[in-house]
């Protein structure tokens, strides 16, 4: 199951974790820099500026050596061992959004980020 040892695969996991939550972050902060994205700008001449916007850029970079690691990931572990995992940056990202960005936390969000943790924890309980 674990072809690098089980301790590796979970520093692994939390990395691409990291760089997800990160990539994801400062992909938002990008499209509030730009004014907003739309198809007609991805496929204008606008999509260099978007592309390399001090934020979007470095989101894309972190998603990209994310998903680069992920593979390592998958090469070591079985993917229903790792991918529960991987449901807690959904958790993160709105916990912080809700801190750093302003966005809204209502009870029923609060209740659904705690079910995804008990699910990611309960997934991998043997």
């Amino acid at each position: 199951m674990f072809k690098g040892g089980k301790m590796i695969v979970l520093v692994w996991i939390g990395i691409c974790i990291l760089l997800a939550v990160l990539g994801q972050i400062f992909m938002k902060l990008g499209t509030k820099d730009v004014d907003g994205i739309t198809v007609k700008k991805l496929l204008s001449k606008e999509i260099f500026s978007i592309l390399f916007n001090k934020y979007i850029f470095p989101g894309l970079v972190f998603y990209a050596v994310g998903w680069f690691l992920w593979l390592v990931v998958l090469s070591q572990a079985e993917l229903s061992y790792a991918y529960p995992f991987f449901a807690v940056s959904y958790a993160i990202i709105a916990i912080i959004s809700w801190i750093f960005l302003g966005e809204t936390m209502s009870l029923i969000k609060a209740a659904g980020i705690l079910f995804i943790m008990i699910g990611a924890i309960l997934l991998n309980v043997k």
